[in-house]
C-alpha cells in the first residue's frame, strides 16, 4: 500500500507541478527534452516504470548520472526528460 501511495505522489506531483516537494526545495524541476508540456504517458514511464528499472541491479540506472554529459539517469533517458535548475529554465522562457 505504501509503495502505491509513493508512486502516486511522484506521478501526480511530477505531472501537475513538474516537481515534487524535494525538487521544489532544491530548486529543480523535470522538463521534457522535446516539448514544453509533460504528457501523462511520459511521466508514467519516468516515475513508475523507469524508476523501477533504474533500481534493478543495485541502482545502476542512477549511476549513469555520473558519466552522462546531460546528467540523465536511465529513467530520464527512457522518458525523454531532463532535470534542470529552475533558473536555467527561466532563462529559456518556460
Amino acid at each position: 500500500m505504501l509503495a502505491i501511495l509513493a508512486s502516486l505522489y511522484f506521478f501526480i506531483f511530477t505531472l501537475v507541478l513538474k516537481q515534487t516537494i524535494g525538487k521544489i526545495i532544491m530548486g529543480i524541476k523535470v522538463v521534457s527534452a522535446t516539448s514544453s508540456k509533460l504528457s501523462w504517458e511520459d511521466v508514467l514511464l519516468r516515475e513508475i516504470i523507469g524508476k523501477f528499472s533504474s533500481s534493478i541491479l543495485l541502482f545502476s540506472g542512477l549511476l549513469l548520472i555520473a558519466i552522462d554529459p546531460k546528467k540523465q539517469s536511465l529513467h530520464d533517458k527512457m522518458s525523454g526528460m531532463l532535470v534542470v535548475w529552475e533558473q536555467d529554465n527561466l532563462i529559456k522562457g518556460d
